[in-house]
């Protein structure tokens, strides 16, 4: 490819000159050349020389040469200061100038925001990407000064009132005459430096051959036809559109380096809410439909799932779907655009029901009324369903959310003999007030005299639904009333405020469930995106755990399969599901109990009901991870061992948090008296999960690179990637460990200034790289990180 197309050289002083023109095609271009730059330095490895990387099509030394940690630290702090530090220094000092004292406190608390990044980015002490590079004895002079102005104006300003203590800063900086002047200097020393020690280098790579292609083939470029500026300068080449997306398929990324898509780019979320705008308006059920079998055959017809005398497993029974009505004005919307039988497949009542109560010892007390008069099981169970109306997978409504009323009949031999049922499913979760409105139903029709615990009239009345002429508006006005008193405690609250209290009851059933150590052992192993099964006699329960879980690991989000409830039919497929899952299975029935016997080693298997965690034998990912391809199962035992000793440190502070005095018995200054609260086991789990996390993620943001086509045309959507550099954010983590890498001002004076800085001056939770590399090099494969990463905003990177 070398000499079949012009060679072009655009001064390094005419690219940084244009990026800051605003909305001009010299800054568009100015601006795509650089990402070249940019592009080649973050895949820059230590044995690059000149002409070596022609003989390599893919443009990229071999993958097993060391990167150049660091190569991009100077390009993007000169431009850095160059578009946002040095512009806000020169507002900040005109704002304090003009308004004296008082000032204009939105541009100081940007410029304080910006003084942070620097900080975070490039200068702090060894943790900033310009400690990673080599510079000349003057240059490292200069960095030494700015970060000992930086430091002392923080450090000696005493003032207790946050935004006069901000001002107080700035002030102190501004009025340091060697401050503005040593930005300067250290701009064009950087920019020097990379002249000459990484320019030639680029020159002579492929990549500047990918750039020089782009450019000769736009017609545009007067530098082609030796044209000058006014000042006698070339101008900056216009690449072709499309070039830096046409860049990333040509090139291979490095190891230590990895690429992702902003989520942004590619949701509308606009259209979305579009698509719900009246689902969002509704706070209960959206449908009602009723279920019904019989212990004898039923005749065959598009609603029976299958036909079967002993209807005790219940997907296999017969059970028929014989009423279904929909009762919000969404629900009737969407009804007129697809059938009811497509929105409830006859799959939906694997979901739905629950099969007849085994037989235990202290039934009367454990049942909690159950088991009613006359040979009567009343259960009321939560459900999650797939939604089969749904148009991608970000859409926010993945699933349908439903409670079941259950009334099965059974004889002396606790057979079944009939069973019946009636769920509200909404497309929102709004199962608190669903199940409100069920247990008014319950109790007005079931429990109130003169019915007497007895179910039969209310059961007759239902299938007496069956054969009216309109049944479903019938069963609308049956539930009517119930509707209305189950929504009313929800009125006039916020929408998304059902959801946020059943999260929340979901937590702390979680933590209720699993003690402080299993219970970190299941975050960590969903943390590390493995497959995870839950066990447990109550459908319920299932939901609610998941639900918790998944609750205790935000902000990072689950994107793999979830089934709270999985029927018995397809329980044993999905547990050889070669991707991470989270699925429930309940212990109701003989073919789940039989699967758990022989459930593959990969999976995590969570018992309920006995409170326990027991870790998988193989992870997923854990090749992945390994220095040498033949030592992978050597690899996974040692993964598994630091996940254990992870989660033995993290339940502690856990159950630390939850009860000092239970965990800290054996301490001098534990009394013997033991106060649990349940609202502050949950306020520990979640707390501590929280505070483990974004210490996990400490300082991701610097090194995250957002490379995005600049184009002139408005109607024309640039391809947006990050680039985020694996090497120097596993460097940062042993450095938090170190307690050698955090933030330059406090986090409640960042907080004020409205700066999200991830970087706390504590890390309280930070890992040690030695003892736990293969947990957090697992982390860095899975899709969670992923999504993390692509989710970040683009002005808290270094380059954007």
């Amino acid at each position: 490819m070398r000499g079949t197309v012009s060679y072009i050289d655009p001064p390094l002083e005419l690219l940084i000159n244009n990026i800051n023109l605003t909305a001009s095609e010299a800054n568009v271009s100015a601006c795509n050349v650089l990402r070249f730059m940019l592009v080649y330095l973050l895949c820059q490895k230590e044995n690059d020389a000149l002409d070596k990387n022609f003989d390599n099509k893919i443009g990229i030394s071999s993958k097993e040469a060391k990167r150049s940690i660091g190569s991009a630290g100077g390009l993007s702090c000169s431009i850095f200061l160059i578009r946002t530090l040095q512009p806000l220094l020169s507002e900040a000092s005109k704002t304090l100038e003009h308004q004296g004292e008082e000032g204009n406190t939105n541009i100081i608390f940007k410029f304080i925001c910006a003084l942070e990044d620097f900080w975070d980015f490039f200068v702090a002490p060894r943790g900033g990407v310009l400690d990673a590079s080599t510079y000349s004895n003057e240059t490292n002079d200069l960095i030494e000064q700015i970060r000992e102005a930086l430091v002392t104006s923080v450090e000696t300003c005493h003032i207790t009132d946050t935004e006069k203590k901000l001002m107080a800063i700035v002030r102190s900086l501004l009025q340091d005459g060697h401050f503005s002047e040593n930005l300067s200097k250290l701009r064009d020393d950087l920019l020097y430096d990379y002249h000459i020690n990484h320019h030639s280098k680029y020159k002579a790579h492929i990549f500047h051959e990918f750039m020089c292609a782009e450019a000769s083939q736009t017609s545009e470029n007067k530098l082609l036809e030796g044209m000058r500026d006014n000042n006698g300068l070339a101008f900056t080449p216009s690449l072709r559109t499309g070039s830096i997306s046409r860049l990333f398929r040509k090139v291979d990324i490095p190891k230590g380096v990895s690429q992702h898509r902003p989520a942004h780019a590619t949701i509308d979320y606009a259209e979305i809410g579009n698509q719900h705008e009246h689902a969002k308006c509704n706070i209960n059920a959206d449908f009602a439909v009723i279920f019904s079998a019989r212990s004898h055959a039923v005749e065959s017809d598009t609603n029976t799932i299958e036909t079967n005398n002993d209807f005790s497993v219940f997907d296999r029974s017969g059970f028929r779907r014989t009423v279904t009505a929909s009762i919000s004005g969404y629900g009737k919307t969407l009804s007129e655009k697809m059938p009811l039988e497509q929105i409830f497949p006859v799959t939906m009542v694997s979901y739905a029901m629950i099969p007849p109560l085994k037989d235990r010892a202290f039934k009367d007390s454990v049942d909690f009324g159950r088991r009613i008069k006359h040979n009567w099981e009343v259960s009321l169970v939560n459900f999650m369903a797939p939604n089969a109306n749904i148009n991608c997978k970000d859409q926010p409504n993945q699933f349908l959310y439903g409670v079941t009323l259950v009334m099965n009949e059974v004889d002396n031999c606790k057979e079944a003999k009939k069973a019946m049922a009636i769920s509200l499913v909404a497309e929102r979760n709004v199962i608190p007030a669903m199940r409100n409105s069920l247990m008014k139903l319950y109790e007005d029709k079931v429990l109130s005299a003169p019915n007497d615990n007895d179910c039969s009239s209310f059961v007759s009345s239902l299938e007496k639904l069956e054969a009216e002429s309109d049944s479903s508006a019938s069963l609308s006005v049956l539930l009517e009333p119930y509707l209305k008193m189950g929504s009313s405690p929800w009125v006039d609250q916020p929408l998304t405020n059902q959801a946020k209290t059943f999260e929340r009851s979901s937590l702390e059933f979680l933590v209720e469930s699993l003690t402080p150590v299993p219970l970190s052992l299941l975050f960590v192993t969903a943390l590390l995106e493995q497959k995870i099964v839950f066990t447990s006699q109550r459908r319920s329960s299932l939901v609610s755990l998941i639900v918790g879980l998944r609750s205790l690991l935000c902000p990072m989000s689950w994107s793999h399969l979830i089934v709270p409830t999985v029927p018995p039919s397809l329980a044993a497929d999905l547990v050889q599901y070669p991707a991470p899952f989270i699925i429930g299975i309940p212990l109701d029935n003989k073919e789940s109990m039989d699967l758990l016997k022989v459930l593959p080693d990969d999976i995590t298997l969570v018992d309920v009901d006995a409170g326990r965690v027991i870790l998988t034998k193989r992870f997923l990912h854990h090749s992945e991870v390994s220095n040498t391809k033949n030592n992978d199962e050597l690899n996974s035992v040692a993964l598994r061992s630091q996940v254990l000793h992870l989660a033995e440190s993290l339940g502690h502070v856990i159950g630390v948090y939850q009860s000092d005095s239970v965990w800290r018995c054996d301490s001098p200054l534990s009394d013997s008296i033991v106060h649990v609260e349940s609202l502050r086991k949950v306020e520990a789990a979640q707390k501590v999960a929280r505070s483990f996390i974004r210490e996990l993620t400490a300082g991701l943001n610097t090194c995250c690179y957002w490379i995005e086509e600049e184009v002139h045309q408005k109607d024309i959507k640039a391809e947006q990637n990050i680039l985020f550099d694996e090497d120097r954010f596993l460097h940062l983590k042993e450095l938090r460990y170190q307690d050698q890498y955090f933030s330059l001002f406090e986090s409640k004076d960042l907080e004020i200034a409205g700066h999200n800085s991830s970087i706390k001056q504590a890390p309280i939770l930070a890992l040690r790289m030695a003892d736990f590399n293969l947990v957090i090099e697992t982390f860095l494969r899975g899709q969670m990180i992923s999504s993390f990463v692509s989710s970040q905003d683009k002005h808290t990177m270094p380059f954007w």
